[in-house]
């Protein structure tokens, strides 16, 4: 025969369980949710260049997502490297976690990435 005393434990357990899971569930709704910043992922080609920074001919194709030739290459490294500059120079860190240093931080780091991720 089961004693009143491991029943009573068991029970107690129990509800101490539900009350604390009710209680997590509802401390969440008045936070704040930070937003995930994906880690490991390249950008693709142009993320930094502006549209006015491109040709017309060579934005539809980075947004077409085809293929370019080596000019049109060249044109989009050149505006990145220039958008990154004038971000610099505004004082955008890469350390915080703000959409713009995390930009920063991948056009830095995005040949390592290709080569960790090839090898």
């Amino acid at each position: 025969m089961i004693s009143l005393q491991s029943t009573l434990s068991t029970v107690g357990c129990l509800w101490l369980l539900v009350w604390s899971g009710q209680a997590a569930s509802s401390s969440t709704k008045g936070k704040r949710v930070r937003k995930a910043v994906p880690k490991g992922k390249t950008l693709p080609r142009g993320a930094l260049a502006n549209q006015d920074q491109l040709r017309t001919k060579t934005f539809d194709k980075l947004e077409g997502q085809k293929r370019l030739n080596r000019r049109e290459k060249k044109e989009v490294a050149s505006a990145e490297l220039a958008t990154y500059k004038e971000k610099r120079r505004k004082g955008i860190d890469e350390v915080s976690n703000t959409p713009e240093a995390v930009m920063l931080r991948n056009y830095r780091l995005r040949n390592k990435k290709k080569k960790r991720t090839h090898s």
